[in-house]
């Protein structure tokens, strides 16, 4: 089984000309896409994050719960041009407009520095719970919600 089966019903195959009332709105990434990120980064791409581009490809997490934050995983060409050849951490999802959830090549998911999930699947539970749980109060944090 599939680590991801469970957001497949999300995956939009073709171009939506308006945004579904959805949990998830999800793109799928071309394979040729994918690889091509794979041999960008001098450590390939994590593990954790070329199988979820495999499976589910980029988009959007819980969108309609937040009018303010973009929760946006990017796409395989996005990601090579934010992120050097030799990056140890890779920007992966756009919280806000440039303002990036990172992870490493362990799986591990990272905000302003702090681990906050064992890896995607850990990330996609603890949003279902609270959607903001990175968020702790400071006010560079809650100025994201503004």
């Amino acid at each position: 089984m599939k680590k991801f089966q469970y957001l497949q019903s999300y995956v939009h195959k073709k171009p939506l000309t308006s945004f579904p009332a959805a949990l998830h709105v999800f793109f799928p990434a071309s394979s040729q896409e994918i690889k091509q990120c794979e041999q960008y980064f001098t450590g390939g791409l994590p593990k954790e994050l070329a199988v979820f581009y495999k499976e589910v490809g980029f988009g959007f997490v819980y969108p309609e719960a937040s009018q303010r934050l973009f929760n946006r995983i990017i796409s395989p060409s996005e990601l090579m041009e934010l992120s050097s050849r030799e990056a140890t951490m890779l920007p992966f999802l756009e919280v806000k407009e440039d303002i990036y959830m990172f992870i490493d090549y362990t799986g591990s998911i990272y905000w302003q520095h702090e681990r906050i999930a064992t890896d995607i699947r850990d990330l996609l539970d603890k949003m279902e719970q609270r959607l903001t749980f990175f968020l702790r109060g400071s006010s560079f944090t809650l100025s994201l919600l503004a």
